[in-house]
């Protein structure tokens, strides 16, 4: 069961709200000799994550979760997976000697609660109505967001249902514009995305490449502008490597970009373009005023390309 993307947190008696882990989903084919775990689309993750091939319980069931691992700073880590030991965060229960996905969140999750689980497992801690006080206190800490459930909804496997949603903690900074990407398939005779840096000093640094958020108004509004400012080589202090074929402009645009977080790379993750900025000399925007706490580096041969390493399957 998927959640809905929802535009701001809210407070409801009705939901239940709880973290929104930032790891890999997976369902959990569990009993007392065996484990069996399955990404969204049925792929065996036994072999990625053998941390949790011990996980063990006493009645056979299938329990769906999110593989996590933790970084140095005591968050979960997308990009720690695979480096730091894994944690299956156990959230819910679709089989439990028999198929218990009809039945009420709150009687699956007391099911859950009752069942002997051994192994590297968190379980989830929802609490009840205070949605935007969660919220609040998930961005201060710089986690991903939170997940709201509807009392009493039932489990619909394959499905993106509104009876969960989910509110991602997204930051925003101005970012200049030092390429794009040539249109493939759907956006062919156009652009795919804008390549993007900060400044440090005279150098321009690469910080992603943001595709998502580009409509039709604004690759319309911008292809003139980024085909009058071309140029044969690129702006950018270092090298730019993505697939497809870049082209250079001079860096006289700053867009306002919705991320994520910052990957250990120095690249944007999940870059949203949300429309230009105006009347800002493109050298005022730097490392310094935008992104304090990013990486200082990336590592050798780093490239734009990574921006999109911490998109999930």
């Amino acid at each position: 069961m998927l959640a809905t993307a929802w535009p701001k947190a809210f407070d409801s008696d009705d939901w239940w709200f709880d973290l929104k882990w930032d790891g890999f989903r997976c369902l959990a084919y569990t009993d007392e000799k065996r484990v069996l775990l399955r990404s969204r689309n049925g792929k065996d993750l036994g072999g990625r994550y053998p941390d949790l091939l011990g996980l063990r319980t006493s009645l056979p069931a299938v329990i769906d979760g999110e593989i996590v691992a933790v970084g140095p700073d005591g968050k979960p880590s997308f990009f720690q997976l695979g480096m730091a030991p894994s944690q299956l965060v156990v959230f819910d229960l679709l089989y439990l000697g028999k198929d218990v996905t009809s039945l009420p969140l709150e009687e699956r999750w007391d099911l859950l609660g009752e069942l002997e689980i051994e192994g590297p497992i968190i379980r989830a801690d929802p609490t009840r109505g205070e949605g935007v006080a969660l919220f609040e206190a998930v961005k201060d800490a710089g986690l991903e967001g939170i997940v709201g459930k509807k009392s009493g909804s039932r489990y619909q496997p394959g499905r993106r249902s509104a009876d969960w949603r989910k509110v991602v903690a997204r930051s925003q900074l101005r970012a200049v514009v030092g390429g794009y990407m040539r249109g493939e398939g759907g956006r062919a005779g156009s652009f795919g995305s804008l390549i993007v840096g900060l400044y440090r000093g005279d150098q321009l640094l690469v910080a992603g490449a943001a595709g998502s958020g580009l409509d039709e108004r604004s690759l319309r509004t911008l292809l003139p502008i980024l085909r009058a400012s071309e140029r044969p080589k690129s702006p950018f202090a270092e090298r730019v490597d993505r697939p497809g074929e870049p082209v250079w402009v001079e860096p006289q645009l700053v867009a306002m970009i919705e991320y994520r977080e910052w990957t250990p790379y120095r690249r944007l993750r999940a870059p949203v373009y949300k429309g230009l900025v105006r009347d800002v000399d493109p050298l005022e925007v730097t490392w310094d005023s935008e992104a304090p706490d990013a990486p200082i580096s990336p590592p050798a041969g780093g490239s734009a390309g990574e921006a999109g390493r911490g998109a999930r399957p």
